[in-house]
Order: structure tokens, then sequence, then C-alpha cells
């Protein structure tokens, strides 16, 4: 079978052609590096027990074949966490805590 994925959050869109074999199960990845409307200039490293704002997004998939959707999946998606204010940050030997 063949079709195009294709993802949205919110505005932005992206999609890629995807070919599987019957009872094929496949990885398909919709990285930054390879899809430069997913870059977010304000995103970080998601790190355990990072201080900052996380932003929560409905992501939707959709699998088309012959312009039809075969199948389609909606995902609540962790877009970035934003830097925390200066106060808020750990202690770096800085006496700036305001």
């Amino acid at each position: 079978m063949e079709g195009v994925l294709k993802g949205k959050v919110e505005a932005i869109e992206f999609s890629q052609p995807v070919k599987l074999a019957a009872h094929e199960t496949q990885v398909v990845r919709f990285t930054p590096e390879k899809f430069a409307q997913l870059k977010n200039g304000q995103s970080t490293a998601l790190v355990a027990g990072a201080v900052g704002a996380a932003e929560l997004y409905l992501l939707d998939l959709e699998f088309v074949v012959d312009g039809q959707v075969s199948d389609s999946s909606h995902y609540p998606a962790l877009a970035s966490v934003k830097s925390p204010p200066r106060w808020m940050r750990p202690n770096t030997g800085s006496s700036d805590q305001r």
C-alpha cells in the first residue's frame, strides 16, 4: 500500500510518502532536521524536572491513499518547554535574584 502520511499541529502542516507491505508496521519520523516548518526557535530540550511553561498542542495525523483518508488519529503533543524567567532559574552564582 502506498500513501501519504500527513500531520498537522495548529497551522503547521507536514507530510511524506509511505509505502507499506501487507501487515507491515513502520515507524515514520517527522524531525525538524528534515521538516524546517517544525523548527521552533523558542524550544529547548525537554528535561525531567525542568521549570517553565510546557505547551500542549493537538497533533492530527491522517494516512491518505488515492486521495481518500484511509485512517486518522489525534494525539496530545508536548511541543516545547520555554525558558523560565531569570528569577526562577537555579542559582548560578549571580546575586541577581529578581
